[in-house]
Order: C-alpha cells, then structure tokens, then sequence
C-alpha cells in the first residue's frame, strides 16, 4: 500500500512498540522510529529495548536524532518550547522514508487496528475521498492510568497526510500535527473512521501505569462495548 509511518518514540513507550509495529506492518512496508540521544530532561535515552526489538522488524527503520541544548535551535516554536523536540523527531523521521505518497505521524502510544485501517484505506484508494487536498484525522478512543479506563469521548490525534505537504516549515510549530494541518491548507476530515464506522485506533496516556500493557486485551475488551459519548467522561472497561 502507498502508505509511510513515522512513529515518534521514545523509551517510556517501549512496552507499546511490538504492537504499534505488528498492527502498522499490516498496511506499511516504509516504516521509520524516531528516537532521540536522550529524554527532554536530559537522562540518556535506554535503546535496550529497541536492539531486542529491531531484529524481529526487519522492515522498519530506527533512527536517531541529537538532543540537548546545543542542538535546540527553537525553529517554529514560540509559545511551546517544548514542541521543538516532538517536531525534530517527526522531521527526523520523515526525512528517512522511502516517500510513498501517504503519510501517517504518529506518536507510538497511538496503536491501530491494521486490518480495519487497511480495509478502510483499500475502500477509499482511487476515489475522489483520497486526494492530495485533502487530510485526514482519524479517530481514536483514549484511554486514561490504566488501559480499562477509557475516555467516552473521541479523539482525532493521528494524522494521515500527502506527502507533498512534509516541508520542514510546515512541521516545525508550537502546535506540531495541528500546525502542519494549517500550513498545508487542505481540506481536513476529522473523526475518520472505518469502512462500517468503527474506530480504528487507541490512544494510551500515563505511560508509568501501563508495565503489564496488553494490546489484544484492549481489543477484547472493546469489541464488548457500545455507549454514548459524552465529554470528560471515563468509563471502565470490563468483561
């Protein structure tokens, strides 16, 4: 499929990484993690993980970027300093593709369904909806401390998005994948979901609660479950 992943990582996500790239090979033969020298406060980057893991996904790509003070230009940013690193570390990627014609951005605490996002992108490819005018955020459940908690309320994070629109001026902003959105001057669908309406991705948040992470448990679990969205809500998730 004409489809590249850049996942942004870093190690605090490393129990994340086997299922964000199991689920993203089911689509995807371009495949870069962008990982920095070191964490934002300084504390050298752990890449034991990524060296157990790399040999199992000899199709994805792991690159590294400098970071620390002397490698901070604040390009783009202005309200958000901090923003500066999450746009190297996409840009990182993004410089590394082999450039199909799309591109997902994705933090690699943002896992898909493979088979329904490629089922969805299959259903849309050569038609009018898949044009390089247009952008797409895909919607996605949130979850909150532990993975059984999750928002009712939908989020739209991850961003597919021609190629074409990749310049370096338009990732570098204080607000990162909503900034680039802006810049490229598309039309944006927000909320994409897939073929039968179904959401196609899952968001994890507080990293430290998640060490016993079970992706196929999530999947699980949501497939049994069915209620109304409403807004600062958190439901559990049971069997």
């Amino acid at each position: 499929m004409p489809i590249s992943v850049v996942i942004s990582y870093c190690s605090k996500e490393h129990f994340f990484l086997e299922a964000i790239l199991e689920q993203c090979s089911k689509f995807a033969d371009d495949i870069v993690v962008s990982f920095g020298t070191h964490l934002y406060d300084g504390t050298p980057e752990d890449t034991s993980h990524l060296q157990q893991i790399a040999p199992k996904f000899t199709n994805v790509k792991f690159v590294q970027y400098l970071v620390g003070p002397e490698n901070f230009n604040g390009m783009g940013v202005q309200k958000r300093p901090q923003a500066y690193w999450h746009n190297m570390a996409r840009w990182n990627g993004i410089v590394n593709l082999q450039y199909h014609d799309w591109v997902l951005l994705l933090d690699a605490d943002e896992i898909p369904e493979g088979e329904k996002f490629k089922q969805w992108f299959s259903s849309v490819e050569g038609t009018a909806i898949l044009n390089k005018n247009t952008t797409f955020k895909i919607a996605n459940y949130w979850y909150f401390k532990d993975p059984t908690n999750r928002a009712l309320k939908l989020e739209d994070s991850v961003l597919l998005i021609h190629a074409k629109y990749l310049s370096k001026h338009n990732i570098f902003g204080d607000y990162e994948r909503d900034y680039t959105i802006q810049q490229s001057g598309t039309r944006l669908i927000r909320e994409t979901r897939g073929v039968k309406g179904e959401v196609m991705w899952h968001h994890f948040t507080d990293h430290d609660s998640y060490i016993n992470f079970d992706f196929n448990s999530v999947l699980k679990h949501n497939t049994l479950i069915n209620r109304e969205e409403t807004q600062n809500s958190v439901e559990p998730i049971t069997n």
